[in-house]
């Protein structure tokens, strides 16, 4: 008995210490949280009559960039942002226009950050895959800014 608690004593005085050393597993990758959709099915579906404001959530996607981004008013979107609770609301002062699917256009809030990446880095005609948060729906379909891009999904 007496060595079954000495064991005891042991483990708990030796596991606190192992967990502590065990390596850090990698840090979590944050477009992992971005529900992976299909603009083409995702668009249709998204149409309202009314605009219907959503609490915020990730989507990513692969499109290509049909236009550079360009001047655009926020005031909406970010009247939707403030209601909704969202606590850094990302500054949009433009959209960008991405085709998909067999040429069906979405014009996209874009934030100003990602915005001025995109200029620098893309030009119109190349794929890429987009992470934007779904803010809103109204009759031209889902409201979305993206926030960044990255490679494209390869071909499955």
């Amino acid at each position: 008995m007496t060595r079954i608690l000495m064991l005891l004593a042991a483990l708990a005085i030796t596991l606190p210490f192992a967990a502590a050393a065990a390596p850090a597993s990698a840090a979590p990758d944050p477009t992992q949280e971005f529900r992976e959709i299909r603009l083409e099915t995702f668009v249709p579906a998204a149409r309202t009559p009314q605009r219907i404001i959503l609490q915020p959530y990730g989507v990513q996607f692969d499109a290509e960039l049909a236009a550079p981004p360009r001047p655009q008013k926020a005031e909406y979107l970010q009247q939707a942002l403030q209601l909704m609770h969202v606590s850094e609301p990302p500054r949009v002062s433009q959209a960008v226009l991405l085709r998909y699917g067999r040429g069906e256009t979405l014009v996209a809030y874009i934030d100003d950050g990602a915005a001025a990446r995109l200029a620098r880095e893309l030009r119109p005609g190349q794929t890429r895959r987009f992470y934007a948060f779904h803010v809103y729906n109204f009759a031209r379909g889902p409201a979305l800014v993206v926030t960044s891009f990255g490679a494209a999904a390869p071909e499955r």
